[in-house]
């Protein structure tokens, strides 16, 4: 059994070849594994889901019917992998909806002074690099191999204790809310925009697959009911959300960052597109000025448009560590 293990794993190893640096005399070379959460599918692997789905380019409605086949709870991580590294997996709309959900963590001081660290922190000097991180962080923690997928959990708490950042007091409460904040943003920036619910399956997916990080990241987990979520965040709000410089400082940072996601032309409108996906109690506390009326209409035209064509919209399935290396271009 182990034997065939190995020979498995070595059958997916895709090996890459390192140029040696210049000063060196010799010629060398290096092998490098690249991590299975980078490599298209491949079906001779002995992957842990249920229903491995093939890299690539596909309809909409092809991804939306691999996963009305799955379980929401037993395939949770298969289900967002297929809802947001490909159904849902533009760059602009995933960039923007972490904007957001970054945003709402800059309004509780606490997190914003992490944040911010007197100007110094990466939110404020590399926010893109920071996030192309953070979202190969989480596509890693989607790899179909769970070996994988637990070892970066791993080492993302290891970073977070070292940086001393543990599940104790109001400093639980914090890590329990960033979590909310991906959990449910989906639901809440559709809900606001007009555009109706997310799929109750997709739903359920999001918070079980979140709930399997929390526990393995020692943060109290959510209710798998959305509206228990949803008022558990609000009442957080309500008790957190405060204005600061730091908090300021930072969401002016991020909205910089997404304008020149655009060409310059657009960098005005850029802007006011990001402005409407925010509730009036976020701009407030951030001090963001109001959206204009043309704006918020345009960006729920865009969301019903686009939720309502999903299924027949030509989306590419591509891993998140691909996706967001340092060489991608935004699609």
């Amino acid at each position: 059994m182990e034997a065939h293990k190995s020979h498995q794993i070595h059958a997916n190893e895709v090996p890459e070849i390192k140029q040696p640096s210049a000063h060196l005399a010799e010629v060398a070379t290096e092998q490098v594994v690249r991590p299975i959460s980078e490599q298209p599918y491949d079906p001779s692997h002995d992957y842990d889901i249920t229903v491995p789905f093939r890299s690539g380019v596909h309809f909409g409605r092809e991804i939306e019917a691999t996963i009305d086949t799955l379980d929401p709870v037993k395939d949770a991580r298969e289900i967002y992998r297929l809802t947001y590294e490909a159904l849902h997996a533009s760059e602009y709309l995933s960039r923007g909806f972490y904007n957001v959900t970054f945003l709402r963590q800059a309004a509780v001081p606490a997190i914003a002074e992490r944040l911010y660290r007197d100007g110094d922190g990466t939110i404020m000097t590399m926010n893109r690099v920071r996030n192309d991180r953070t979202f190969a962080s989480f596509g890693k923690m989607l790899s179909p191999h769970k070996e994988e997928a637990d070892a970066e959990i791993a080492r993302v708490r290891q970073v977070h204790e070292k940086l001393g950042i543990k599940p104790e007091g109001e400093m639980h409460d914090h890590m329990r809310y960033t979590l909310a904040t991906i959990v449910l943003e989906p639901a809440r920036l559709r809900k606001f925009l007009g555009a109706g619910e997310v799929p109750e399956k997709i739903q359920k997916g999001t918070i079980n697959f979140w709930n399997e990080v929390a526990e393995k990241m020692g943060i109290q987990t959510h209710s798998e009911s959305q509206e228990d979520v949803l008022a558990w965040m609000e009442e957080y709000e309500e008790k957190y959300y405060e204005k600061t410089e730091a908090g300021q400082k930072v969401a002016e940072a991020l909205m910089d960052d997404w304008v020149n996601l655009f060409p310059e032309r657009f960098s005005k409108h850029s802007r006011q597109l990001m402005l409407s996906m925010l509730d009036e109690k976020l701009r407030d506390t951030l001090d963001l000025e109001e959206p204009k009326r043309w704006a918020r209409t345009l960006m729920k035209g865009f969301t019903k448009a686009y939720i309502s064509t999903t299924p027949i919209r030509i989306v590419k399935h591509e891993p998140w560590p691909v996706r967001f290396a340092p060489d991608s271009k935004p699609n």
